[in-house]
């Protein structure tokens, strides 16, 4: 998923006017040269493994941290499907991602203004951290929480992953413009793993309304550290 990573980064960098980043990702740190840093950075055969944080500055230099992480099979880093969503959570088969262990997924009890801050990744991540606090979520938890954008309710992004829901017979996720936009889109990111399962024909976009959301219902989200977990929606009274 590499070349995924390098394009956002190369996107957020135009977008910012970095110019001198961007001569740098098009340059000295293209796809392939920043590959070899990165295998330099981590070392040859880590044991466990590793969570790569890529930091790219406005005038090109990178800063890269590495943290262990708990290992994740190739069958939920990579899926060739989705499980079709039938009952409370959707059943394994042999060759799909497993579901377990199994996330829950909340709703955010506010709404979120939709920002350039959403739409990029950046350091900058005071209303996912807000949203995160306010849903009371320690890192120990398999919790996620919705962000739900303030202007037509329709559902963002996690805090930290991409959600997917059965649709009309699909797997659908929140719509993401290709160039940016205030008023098209639900706001969130084009993270790396909902591009890579987007372009293999996993999941299609489709605006999903928070108050579509049932209790109970099955669904996915995905980072590109974790790869792709199962998850159940879990409303409040106040949201059901």
């Amino acid at each position: 998923m590499w070349d995924y990573h390098h394009k956002r980064l190369l996107k957020g960098a135009k977008y910012f006017g970095w110019k001198d980043a961007v001569q740098a990702l098009e340059t000295h740190l293209d796809v392939d040269r920043f590959a070899k840093e990165i295998d330099s950075f981590v070392g040859p055969c880590p044991e466990t493994p590793l969570r790569l944080r890529i930091l790219l500055s406005p005038e090109g230099s990178v800063h890269m941290e590495k943290y262990d992480i708990s290992a994740t099979g190739l069958e939920n880093l990579f899926p060739q499907s989705f499980h079709q969503a039938s009952g409370p959570a959707p059943s394994e088969t042999e060759r799909g991602p497993k579901t377990t262990p199994m996330y829950t997924l909340v709703v955010d009890r506010e709404r979120t203004k939709s920002s350039v801050h959403t739409r990029f990744k950046t350091t900058l991540r005071d209303v996912y951290d807000a949203a995160r606090q306010r849903a009371q979520l320690t890192p120990a938890e398999n919790v996620e929480v919705l962000l739900v954008n303030e202007d037509n309710g329709h559902v963002m992004e996690g805090s930290i992953t991409t959600p997917y829901f059965f649709r009309g017979g699909r797997w659908v996720t929140p719509p993401v413009p290709r160039e940016l936009s205030d008023v098209e889109g639900s706001g969130g990111q084009d993270g790396v793993s909902r591009r890579w399962a987007l372009d293999r024909g996993l999941a299609v976009e489709e605006p999903v309304s928070a108050e579509s959301l049932v209790d109970g219902e099955a669904c996915w989200i995905s980072n590109g550290a974790r790869g792709f977990m199962c998850a159940t929606v879990k409303l409040t009274d106040a949201q059901s």
